[in-house]
């Protein structure tokens, strides 16, 4: 039987260098605003207002005050209303439908092609 082993903190951290999907690098809840922030591993924040998404529209300030990063940045909780959300997906909410996979699947192909020496060359037709 498979036993399962806890992640180190240099898996977490090659993990988090290996994606290029925005993740969060913190998230906390501002009263006087009344905003939900999200600082993402791009550099770029995310600021929403709770009655924007759906699980967070009766939350109370004391609800909304803790909140947390989990895993590699791809989920935020808040443990007060046993909610999590999903980072890509709050983004996408957002800004609109942006295929992760696929850029994904492109930086994994480009880091292949790297350790190659590069992108293979193009043949041309007939040769």
């Amino acid at each position: 039987m498979a036993e399962f082993q806890t992640p180190t903190a240099e898996a977490f951290a090659d993990a988090r260098r290996k994606t290029t999907t925005p993740r969060a690098v913190s998230a906390r809840f501002s009263p006087g605003k009344g905003l939900v922030r999200i600082t993402l591993s791009t550099g770029l924040e995310l600021a929403f207002a709770p009655d924007a998404i759906e699980g967070l529209r009766d939350a109370t300030p004391d609800d909304l005050a803790v909140v947390t990063v989990e895993g590699v940045g791809n989920a935020i909780h808040f443990p007060r209303l046993d909610a999590d959300f999903s980072v890509p997906r709050l983004i996408e909410t957002f800004l609109g439908p942006i295929d992760w996979s696929r850029r994904e699947a492109r930086a994994a192909a480009s880091r292949e092609n790297g350790r190659k020496g590069g992108r293979p060359r193009k043949v041309a037709a007939g040769s």
